[in-house]
């Protein structure tokens, strides 16, 4: 999921001006809390959540085309 998401990341910035690019980048990397071996998963994390996400988009993506 991470390489498709990464592909469709280079698609959406290429064009972008260096403006328009440093705003994504604020937006969409911005400072993340500092996650703890202890903490609980985040929401969506977990196998079964994971799974659904990827069965979701291949729902989508089978579609495309």
């Amino acid at each position: 999921m991470h390489a498709l998401l990464s592909v469709v990341e280079v698609m959406f910035t290429e064009h972008m001006t260096a403006e328009e690019l440093d705003e994504f980048n604020r937006r969409v990397y911005h400072d993340t809390p500092t996650v703890r071996a202890d903490d609980p998963e985040p929401p969506g994390f977990s196998v079964a959540e994971q799974r659904e996400g990827f069965a979701a988009f291949t729902a989508f993506a089978g579609g495309i085309g």
